[in-house]
Formats: C-alpha cells, sequence, structure tokens
C-alpha cells in the first residue's frame, strides 16, 4: 500500500534531514509520498526569522534550504528508494468549523491540508497519515475521521546538547556570573509595614489646632480649682484657701502660682504647636541588602526627595511636652513650680546604627540626604528611618524619591527612584495623630 504523509514542523527541527529518514519503516508501507503543506513552509519561515534560540534558527533555516531546492525540481521527486515529495501550492479552503478546527491554530491548519488532500485524491483512512513529534497534534488527528497520526520514533530524534554558539553563550554567562560573586550587589527598598500600604509612612492625620484665648483661660481656670491661693483670712474668697502662716509666705506662694499658671498656659499653647508639628511627620525606613558575592565598603547613599517635603534629623524630632510642676506650700518656705515645658527632643544614640546620616540639606525646591555606612556584609540587609515632614497639607500625596549609591570597591555608580505611597488620612481621627 502507498501512503502519503503529511509532516509536521518538528519534523524538520527535531529529526535528521528527511532523506536520512526510513519512512516507510515508520508508517509500515512499501511506498510513501511526503506532503509538505503551506503551513510547515509558513512555520519553518517563522522560526527561522524569530526564534531566539539559534540551533533551532539553523536548523530551519537548513530545512528550508533544502526544501526550496526540492521544490523546483519537476514533481514528485523522489528523496530515497519508494519515496517521493510533493508541495502543497495552495492554502486549505475546506470549512474549517465542520472538521471543529479554527484558522488562528497552524495545527488546525496542517489537518485541514492533510484532509483536504485526502479528499481531493480519494484516499483511503489508512493512506493520508499525518507525521508529527507533537502530542497534541496527533490526539487533535485522533478525533478526524478521514485521516490518522503517526508519531515520529523518539530514537531519532536528535540530541538536544547545546551547540557551539549556546556552549559559548552558557561559558560567558557562567564568566559573568563568577565576577559578579567578586562584587558587592546594593539593593535599596522601602520596608512595607502595614497591610494594604507600600511603606510604613501609611496615612498622615494632618492636623491643625490652636487653642482660643477663651479656650485657654477656661483650662486655666480649672487649674486654678486644682490649685487655689492661699490667704489666712478665715472666710478666704473665691478662689483662696485658708491656711494658718506667715502673710509673707503666703505672699510668696500666691506669686510662684501666678508664675505657675503663666507656665501651663504656655504648655499648653505649645503641647498643641507639638502635636501639630508631629502629625505632619512620619517614619520612612530605608532597607539597604548586599545581593553580592561580597562585603561593600565606604558606602555612601544620596537621596533626593521632591518639593514639599523636609527632613527632620533625629535630634531635632520634638518629643511630647512634659507639664509644669504646681509649687508647694510648706510652713516655712514655698518651693517655686519646676520649669518642664522646654522642648523635647527624642534623641538616638547614633552608635546603634550600622547606617549613619552623614548630612541633611533642606531646600525650597526638596531635600537631599546622604547616608553612611562603612561596610556591610554579603547576604545581609541594615534599616535606617528618617523623619519625613510634609510643609503643607497640599503636599501629602504619592511621591518619588531618586537614589544614587556609591561604595568604594564597586566600579560604577547605581541610580534608582523609589515610589512611596502616603494619603492623608480622615479629618475625624485627628485627635490621635500618632
Amino acid at each position: 500500500m502507498k501512503k502519503f504523509l503529511c509532516l509536521d514542523t518538528n519534523v524538520f527541527e527535531h529529526f535528521p534531514p528527511i532523506e536520512q529518514i526510513d519512512w516507510l519503516a515508520i508508517s509500515s508501507c512499501a511506498q510513501a509520498t511526503l506532503i509538505i503543506p503551506q503551513i510547515t513552509i509558513r512555520e519553518l519561515n517563522k522560526h527561522k526569522d524569530t526564534s531566539p534560540r539559534g540551533k533551532l534558527k539553523r536548523r530551519a533555516a537548513n530545512s528550508l534550504s533544502q526544501l526550496a531546492k526540492l521544490s523546483r525540481q519537476p514533481q514528485p521527486v523522489k528523496v530515497r528508494n519508494n519515496v517521493d515529495i510533493v508541495f502543497l501550492r495552495s492554502e486549505p479552503i475546506l470549512d474549517f468549523s465542520i472538521y471543529h478546527l479554527t484558522r488562528e491554530v497552524p495545527d488546525d491548519y496542517l489537518i485541514a491540508s492533510a484532509i483536504e488532500f485526502a479528499r481531493e485524491n480519494s484516499l483511503s483512512l489508512e493512506q493520508a497519515v499525518v507525521i508529527t513529534a507533537d502530542l497534541g497534534l496527533e490526539l487533535k488527528v485522533g478525533g478526524q475521521s478521514q485521516i490518522v497520526a503517526c508519531p515520529m520514533p523518539d530514537s531519532l530524534r536528535l540530541p538536544d546538547e547545546p551547540d557551539a554558539d549556546e556552549r559559548q553563550i552558557t561559558a560567558l554567562q557562567d564568566q559573568v556570573k563568577n565576577l559578579s560573586a567578586q562584587l558587592p550587589d546594593l539593593k535599596l527598598e522601602l520596608l512595607r509595614r502595614f497591610d494594604g500600604s507600600e511603606t510604613d509612612m501609611a496615612t498622615v492625620y494632618w492636623r491643625d489646632v490652636s487653642l482660643t484665648e477663651e479656650e485657654l483661660d477656661a483650662h486655666v481656670n480649672e487649674e486654678k480649682k486644682k490649685n487655689p491661693y492661699l490667704c489666712a483670712n478665715p472666710i478666704p474668697p473665691p478662689g483662696y484657701l485658708f491656711r494658718r502662716s506667715d502673710l509673707r509666705l503666703l505672699q510668696q506662694f500666691n506669686d510662684y502660682l501666678n508664675g505657675y499658671f503663666a507656665l501651663y498656659r504656655t504648655y499648653l499653647k505649645r503641647s498643641e504647636e507639638t502635636e501639630n508639628w508631629r502629625s505632619k511627620t512620619r517614619a520612612l525606613v530605608f532597607v539597604l541588602r548586599n545581593d553580592g558575592g561580597i562585603s561593600a565598603t565606604d558606602i555612601r547613599v544620596t537621596l533626593k526627595f521632591p518639593r514639599g517635603i523636609s527632613i527632620v534629623a533625629d535630634r531635632a524630632y520634638k518629643g511630647y511636652l512634659n507639664a509644669p510642676t504646681p509649687p508647694v506650700f510648706e510652713s516655712r518656705a514655698p518651693s517655686p513650680p519646676a520649669r518642664e515645658n522646654d522642648d523635647i527632643y527624642v534623641e538616638e544614640d547614633p552608635s546603634l546604627h550600622e547606617i549613619k546620616i552623614g548630612n541633611i540639606r533642606n531646600f525650597p525646591e526638596g531635600s537631599e540626604v546622604i547616608l553612611t555606612a562603612n561596610n556591610l556584609r554579603h547576604t545581609c540587609e541594615e534599616s535606617r528611618a528618617l523623619n519625613v515632614h510634609f510643609r503643607e497639607e497640599t503636599d501629602v500625596h504619592p511621591f518619588q524619591l531618586d537614589y544614587e549609591i556609591w561604595m568604594r570597591n564597586f566600579p560604577k555608580l547605581i541610580t534608582g527612584t523609589l515610589n512611596v505611597v502616603v494619603k492623608a488620612g480622615n479629618r475625624s481621627e485627628l485627635d490621635n495623630p500618632r
């Protein structure tokens, strides 16, 4: 029996040249005609031009060159004993949908070409054979009633060993990898702490509250009720408390009280100012990581922030104010009020940080911060927080900052950009800003 073998593209790309293959043994027949449909030529051209694998490109090109020579000879062309080859000159025009095929799938084009050839030449089911090394195509052919599939033997498959070009590329990649292992590889990232947010900037609850003179008077009057003046009159006037003592000492205590109430009034005003300031200041935590093969030395990171942002040094971060202590009357002499309403700054020990803040410069158009580190070992990371202060409420929005990383034992400057996600909070939550 003579059989007609429709060849899939992978036959040309993963197996020996067609003249070296025993087609009669594969298809179990005495005579065979190899059918080359248009889709096979088209796929070989595509792989020749666009395949990222050099070996596949070359195999496709060699197969096309061989087929071009055969196609220019009078057909059918003898390939080997009892085996010839025929090229289909046109695309299949049958109705793809009848055979559950679609024109967007190359395998379906191959199946349609085989079916149309079988119909036009009145071939029996055993005579129309699709030769492929693709299991998917083999299964699809099995669902047709006019053609059958025949898989290519795995024993004929060409070894998938890298060719000379691929071996050279692999060698170069290994060389680059080995060289990279002898260099540090620093990455700068933002610490991600909150679910649904990009950084621990999270939300800024903008607070701009100040007490009116009437509110200040009311708070001071409440404090006067807790700490009344003293007098020697057994029936003291409102706001005074009877105390048997020397009039001079009583007057001195009352003077101290007047100073304390003035101090308390100042404390109230400055506490609101501190709360406002703290509500506009957030910690932005940077993580510096070394993914390289050796330690990075003498590291310098320059951060450039956009307009509307100031960076506050740790020593200038405002803590909560302590309330002044009222005077205490003793029989011999009253003690003056303690002045405890000066600004409190949160001090940090610089020695606790591997990454140190080298310099902070705030300009109208933005801010620049320099971080330094003597050494960062490979596979290790260190973090450092910066206090970011927003100058105006309109400045509270997502922003980008640029950075540069320089180190002594790396040949070039590393540059990049970080995206900071921050938003203004609901004003109803301003009572507890942080």
